[in-house]
């Protein structure tokens, strides 16, 4: 019977020395891929501030207005009065600040700017031209330059300051404080506009009114004649006393009420005539020199971190299903 000796013991592999622990398997292999996961984020990042360059550059115009008030009370002087004594606060006659905000989105103050001209520096260019629709076909120019334009605007209310922040973008500074200019002196137009036909509706109306309380008040006026006409004494009689009350009330209703229409009619035929702005500028436009986009910093940052995923999606998502033989043919990771 022969004895044989011991069997020769083969040398562990680089898995089984480490007795399978997949979290001392991925920091070994993340000190073997360490200079793939670095070196190509940062070389992405490097392009990515190059083409942060190459990119046109885009400047921001921050101009800043609130509603002006308008030129009348929202009631009566006598009306508000009475309200007052209940406790009770006439509701603000100005613009609100959201109805500026739609108003600037509207189609008639974009296409207002659409087909208006802006002037910088001695020199006049099209504020198609601007935004790059110039070469848009005729027919759709107008259309294709509101929509440019209504991506290049921003607009922040705040309804506690009541104030309006108008932010506009465009290719370079002084045309993105012309164009902001464009944009305010449209809002300004077409809201004045508004007005002025809101005051003409309203003077009508109030007009109307106040020349059927004055016919009211006259005949009111006739009645109580007639009655001291016909009663030269009424001291010793309640009952016409009382009749004198009743028509002196009723004279003193149609006054007021033929005042307050008068007033009104006034107000509104300001209003019709008016030519002082509908908004108040806090800030005029200012662009600033530095560029609002793109920020070199942002995209590299964006590129790296990018960069760094598909790095890390190659390695250890992508590589292991490939299957043994195409990954022997592959390039070992930097060491």
């Amino acid at each position: 019977m022969t004895c044989h000796g011991p069997h020769p013991v083969a040398p562990m592999s680089n898995e089984q020395s480490t007795g399978g622990n997949p979290l001392q398997d991925m920091i070994t292999e993340l000190a073997r891929s360490w200079r793939v996961l670095i070196a190509f984020p940062m070389v992405a990042g490097i392009a990515g501030v190059i083409l942060s360059f190459v990119v046109p550059s885009k400047y921001e115009s921050v101009s800043i207005f609130s509603p002006a008030e308008d030129l009348s009370q929202s009631l009566p002087g006598n009306l508000a009065a009475i309200a007052a004594q209940f406790g009770i606060t006439p509701p603000s006659s100005g613009y609100s600040v959201y109805y500026f905000a739609q108003v600037l989105n509207s189609r008639a103050v974009l296409g207002r700017v659409a087909v208006d001209t802006l002037t910088v520096a001695g020199s006049s260019a099209p504020v198609s031209a601007v935004l790059g629709t110039a070469d848009v076909a005729e027919s759709d120019r107008i259309d294709e330059t509101i929509k440019e334009v209504d991506k290049a605007i921003r607009i922040r209310t705040d309804d506690q300051a009541d104030l309006v922040t108008l932010t506009v973008t465009a290719p370079s500074p002084q045309l993105a404080e012309a164009l902001a200019t464009s944009i305010l002196d449209a809002l300004d137009s077409v809201t004045t506009a508004s007005l002025r036909r809101g005051g003409s509706a309203e003077r009508r109306f109030a007009q109307a009114q106040s020349d059927s309380a004055h016919e009211a008040l006259r005949r009111s006026e006739d009645q109580l004649r007639d009655f001291y006409m016909s009663n030269r004494t009424i001291t010793t009689s309640p009952s016409l006393q009382a009749e004198e009350a009743r028509l002196r009330r009723q004279i003193q209703i149609q006054q007021d009420l033929y005042l307050a229409l008068i007033n009104q009619a006034e107000a509104a035929k300001l209003r019709e005539v008016r030519n002082t702005p509908a908004i108040a500028l806090i800030q005029p436009p200012q662009a600033s020199s530095e560029r609002a986009w793109p920020k070199a910093a942002a995209w590299a940052l964006f590129a790296a971190i990018g960069a760094f995923v598909i790095a890390a999606m190659w390695l250890y998502l992508v590589r292991p299903l490939l299957p043994t033989a195409a990954v022997a043919r592959l390039p070992r990771p930097l060491r």
